[in-house]
């Protein structure tokens, strides 16, 4: 990895098939959950084969879009690797919410601009492209604090949302924020019993609230569930399911990512 923020930088090397898909993705998440403005792949000695490892590949541009919030630039692909992608590329997408109503991936290149994408992957002959257009982009200010996992996190998280929402000009977005942060750090506290990292970031007209932890088990149920050790989860995740305008759990190569979004109001 030659870079990490604002933009990261990866070389990838060797081969990317249906066999190294899944562990080649997660490696790539740990890169996007440092919450990076663009994800830039030097792929010019990669050899990308088998129809899951494509399939993969525009799924994590579509979960990069999502959250981080962040855009996945190829650079260097080969001729057979970009006509894989723009084959592959107009199939419906996983998850309805991560497109706007009517927007679907279309086959073949798509030019807008100076950009060339295809299925939400940047395309660039050179890593240097990448890197200079990803870096017009306005850096979303952010705050971080490291978390132990014990009662006083939750109220930590809290004023940390509350003086970043007042410092960046959103404090009629503070109160529902501090609600859901503390849903999202109680749960981490409860449940994965790790030290955890909560980011805050503004992007755009959203907020963007995220807490990383050491767990890899992943939640899936807003509803709540039962945990390898008989104890239930997730119901917290009721009121962030109901309050905020979208949330998700990306799996790391170190555990996990839970993240929230609120949009700030017009």
């Amino acid at each position: 990895m030659k870079r990490r923020l604002p933009v990261a930088v990866v070389d990838l090397y060797g081969t990317f098939d249906d066999s190294s898909a899944v562990s080649g993705v997660i490696s790539l998440r740990e890169r996007l959950a440092d919450q990076p403005m663009a994800l830039v792949l030097d792929v010019s000695h990669l050899s990308i084969a088998g129809d899951a490892a494509v399939t993969a590949l525009l799924n994590l541009a579509d979960d990069a879009a999502n959250w981080p919030g962040a855009r996945i630039a190829l650079c260097g692909a080969t001729p057979p690797v970009r006509a894989l992608l723009s084959a592959a590329a107009p199939r419906k997408p996983r998850y309805a919410g991560q497109r706007t109503a009517g927007e679907q991936r279309t086959g073949g290149e798509q030019r807008t601009g100076d950009r060339t994408s295809v299925g939400g992957l940047d395309l660039y002959d050179r890593v240097d492209d990448a890197v200079r257009v990803a870096l017009r982009l306005p850096v979303p200010p952010r705050h971080s604090v490291r978390l132990p996992p014990d009662r006083h996190a939750p109220e930590q998280a809290r004023i940390t949302v509350d003086r970043s929402c007042a410092e960046w000009g959103v404090p009629r977005l503070s109160q529902l924020a501090q609600v859901i942060v503390s849903e999202l750090v109680t749960n981490a506290v409860v449940h994965a019993r790790t030290p955890m990292e909560l980011t805050v970031r503004l992007v755009g007209t959203v907020l963007h609230l995220a807490v990383r932890d050491g767990d890899p088990r992943t939640l899936v149920d807003p509803g709540g569930g039962v945990a390898a050790d008989g104890h239930g989860y997730g119901r917290g995740l009721l009121i962030v399911d109901s309050m905020s305008d979208g949330w998700g759990c990306a799996p790391t190569g170190e555990g996990k990512v839970v993240w929230a979004r609120l949009a700030v109001p017009a």
